[in-house]
């Protein structure tokens, strides 16, 4: 006998594939989502982008314009695409992705730039790829940008389709970024002599105000891996993550942290500023970090 569940899997899977959404749907998002049916696209329907058929660097996104951002302020949206790569090559740390960004400038509200991207970790697969942002409730006045983007090798076959930004159904709110300025890039190239490869650096622009006893989850992107290991002594392509000031220094990082690690902050409420470490001697290094997001739990 079939289930409940079993019933409803076909189902689920259609509105995930109509939103662009991936999280898994209870029986009561369903019915909500059935009870009123819409669709708010801000894109116009049908664009892609794909290398075999002459798209190389970029592509301009069709549909994006003030008129219609301006419909959606105050509300979360959600921009997604399903891609496939093959023959990808991580030859250096700026040519490690693709996909879409574009910028909207606000009366009264800082610009909040809108990405989804693919970091491929693997030479070739297939993925969706989705981010949501949740709008001001101000006056858009520019929109910056608005193309799909190609910065991985040039001879890797890259096909995205299913490009959406719609207005997420289910209102989710988005936990905000409590790092400032987490976009970076964070590339260390300090020489610290006696440990030459302990190669890091605290960045100023970083504040975050983290609370004792607080869940958080750290989200971040390297060309190296994330670690929670620190071996000033030996040189490797790891790639570690703390939070420091002039009293503490801690780790926040792992090999999760790509995905999401989740932590609880143990020590005193207070302020702090990302630290990188990487494992390289000096100016020879080239991992880096970049997107560092920690959030609320």
């Amino acid at each position: 006998m079939m289930t409940i569940n079993e019933a409803l899997a076909p189902l689920g899977n259609g509105f995930r594939n109509l939103y662009g959404i991936d999280d898994k749907l209870s029986a009561k998002d369903m019915a909500k989502l059935l009870s009123g049916l819409q669709i708010n696209n801000l894109l116009d329907d049908g664009q892609y982008f794909d290398t075999t058929k002459g798209d190389s660097e970029y592509k301009i996104i069709n549909g994006l314009d003030i008129a219609t951002c301006q419909k959606y302020v105050g509300k979360t949206i959600l921009i997604s695409f399903d891609i496939n790569w093959s023959g990808y090559q991580n030859t250096s740390s700026e040519n490690n992705r693709t996909g879409i960004e574009y910028g909207i400038k606000f009366k009264n509200s800082p610009e909040l730039w809108v990405e989804a991207w693919l970091y491929p970790d693997s030479s070739s697969g297939t993925k969706h790829v989705c981010a949501f942002y949740k709008l001001p409730n101000d006056e858009v006045t520019e929109i910056e940008e608005g193309s799909y983007y190609n910065q991985v090798n040039n001879d890797a076959m890259i096909k995205a389709t299913n490009i959406k930004i719609v207005v997420d159904p289910l209102g989710g709110v988005v936990p905000a970024n409590l790092l400032a300025n987490g976009h970076g890039p964070f590339l260390p190239q300090a020489d610290y002599g006696a440990n030459p490869y302990d190669n890091y650096a605290v960045y100023p622009d970083t504040k975050i105000n983290m609370v004792y006893g607080k869940k958080y989850k750290l989200v971040a992107h390297t060309n190296g891996e994330f670690s929670n290991n620190h071996q000033p002594g030996v040189e490797s392509n790891r790639c570690v993550l703390w939070l420091a000031n002039g009293k503490l220094s801690q780790i926040i990082s792992d090999s999760n942290t790509s995905t999401g690690t989740i932590f609880t902050w143990g020590w005193d409420t207070d302020t702090y500023w990302l630290r990188v470490n990487a494992y390289h001697h000096g100016t020879a290094n080239h991992i880096q970090a970049w997107d560092v997001s920690i959030t609320e739990v």
